[in-house]
């Protein structure tokens, strides 16, 4: 597991700052999975540091590969958000690498989130046409196997990360957001 944290640290004790640069160092080289906290994170704010560290380089011009290159971490964009408990807002999360994300709102409270549920999502992903902002062409995304997909998984919840682990697959790319 690769931890990381993303947010603004400024006002983070120096205490605390060095135990997430020791854990992030100190994880940095393991691959699998990425647990990335969001903690003093927000999605406007994430895209202002952005321009503002670009602002700070002299950039004449900037492009969109200029600003994913200076958001706070370095991960793929997300392909799939699962949302727990009904919601349908993205509260400021991740706001300029959801572009392309698909959205799975469930009424299912995140302690009641299970494999069951987690296959549902997957059942429903399966199906879904991605366009990525163009016209239609098919894209096969069929897969069986939930062990194969990728870097596609956010979970945007609220309040615990404590059950984190048991949707650890290989090969995912999961970020928890602890919020509310």
């Amino acid at each position: 597991v690769r931890f990381l944290v993303s947010g603004r640290k400024e006002r983070v004790s120096s205490s605390l700052l060095e135990e997430i640069k020791a854990l992030e160092e100190k994880t940095s080289r393991n691959t699998g999975i990425t647990f990335n906290i969001a903690f003093n994170y927000g999605g406007r704010a994430e895209i202002v540091d952005a321009v503002n560290q670009l602002l700070q380089e002299k950039k004449e011009k900037i492009s969109e590969e200029d600003i994913s290159s200076h958001l706070y971490q370095n991960i793929p964009d997300p392909e799939l958000i699962i949302r727990t408990s009904g919601e349908f807002r993205i509260s400021n999360f991740l706001l300029w690498q959801l572009a392309y994300a698909e959205i799975y709102v469930t009424d299912t409270l995140w302690p009641d989130f299970d494999e069951k549920s987690l296959d549902l999502v997957l059942e429903n992903f399966q199906k879904r046409e991605r366009r990525f902002g163009g016209v239609y062409e098919k894209q096969n995304y069929c897969c069986t196997d939930r062990n194969s997909y990728s870097n596609f998984c956010y979970f945007i919840w609220w309040n615990s990360i404590v059950n984190f682990h048991k949707f650890c697959c290989r090969n995912w790319n999961l970020g928890v957001l602890s919020y509310d």
